[in-house]
């Protein structure tokens, strides 16, 4: 981690809700709903999230199930679990990182409220 953290949810914490954080944040307790970032959001080893997360940088040591949608880059660090669909411009695996789901990279992620398919748009 760089310099600390304007927000740091400590691993005897649990929130349910959506959270929306500005700057570098910490996430090493449990954090159920959704999370949007406009800064670095860090889920640390302890770190369990079961959320729907947004926001220009993730890094993940720890526990996610939820999408996930970064307009940066997206990092699984080794030991990590993300179970989920992503969508990002850069996505790094460590080795020894455990994903499932699906990925797309995109130079700008879409919200899923904006994606429409060619049948839905009228397009032939």
């Amino acid at each position: 981690m760089g310099p600390s953290p304007h927000v740091l949810i400590g691993n005897e914490c649990r929130i349910s809700g959506r959270l929306s954080l500005v700057g570098e944040a910490v996430i090493d307790g449990s954090v159920d709903g959704e999370i949007v970032s406009s800064g670095t959001l860090t889920i640390g080893e302890s770190g369990v999230v079961d959320a729907k997360v947004s926001g220009r940088v993730v890094i993940i040591h720890g526990r996610l199930v939820g999408n996930i949608e970064c307009s940066e880059r997206l990092e699984l660090r080794a030991g990590s679990k993300v179970y989920g669909n992503l969508r990002c411009a850069n996505i790094v695996i460590e080795d020894g990182a455990n994903f499932e789901g699906y990925s797309s990279m995109d130079e700008q992620p879409r919200s899923e409220e904006a994606t429409v398919s060619p049948s839905e748009s009228g397009e032939e």
